[in-house]
């Protein structure tokens, strides 16, 4: 068994992390092997779409959801109302051709993404300006954040429960 010394390289803010050479490291190629061969999922996104850009901003939201498998359709309706309809189905064609080409990988390279998230990469990566995609991702922003503090005050909640718990478990055994 080989077993390999990696140098030991300083990040910014003081912290070490274990690097491999560039030579041990793996190739995009090899990253990446069942990139070709993956098969994408035959489902809605491949079936025609029902509406035209003649269409109102709704019914083109709505089709484009369901085709994508998206639950966030209040989402998919500000993409729409953002950049029209003719763009939503530019970038539906985009996302659609990129699935049957074997789908995107996230950012991290740890999965594929979905449908819908192609969709939504493309659109702030193609589609829109910075001020427009933080006005679509608005709404789910503020979302997350309500989400997060309502998360933060029932750990705080358990964490007071668990200390007054505590308090009358030390208090009963003297």
């Amino acid at each position: 068994m080989n077993v390999i010394d990696y140098k030991t390289v300083k990040k910014r803010g003081g912290r070490k992390k274990r690097k491999r050479p560039l030579h041990d490291r793996p190739t995009d190629e090899q990253r990446c092997r069942n990139y070709n061969q993956r098969k994408p999922k035959i489902g809605k996104l491949f079936e025609p779409l029902k509406v035209t850009s003649d269409d109102s901003e709704e019914a083109v939201a709505k089709e484009i959801a369901e085709k994508l498998n998206e639950s966030k359709t209040m989402l998919i309706q500000r993409v729409v109302r953002c950049i029209g309809c003719e763009k939503a189905l530019k970038l539906f064609k985009d996302t659609k051709e990129i699935q049957n080409h074997g789908g995107m990988w996230t950012h991290d390279r740890q999965r594929w993404r979905t449908s819908g998230g192609v969709f939504l990469a493309l659109l702030k990566n193609r589609y829109v300006t910075k001020e427009q995609s933080k006005w679509i991702f608005a709404v789910e922003n503020e979302l997350m954040k309500k989400k997060a503090k309502e998360q933060q005050q029932r750990m705080k909640e358990r964490h007071k429960k668990e200390v007054t718990d505590l308090r009358l478990k030390l208090k009963q055994q003297e």
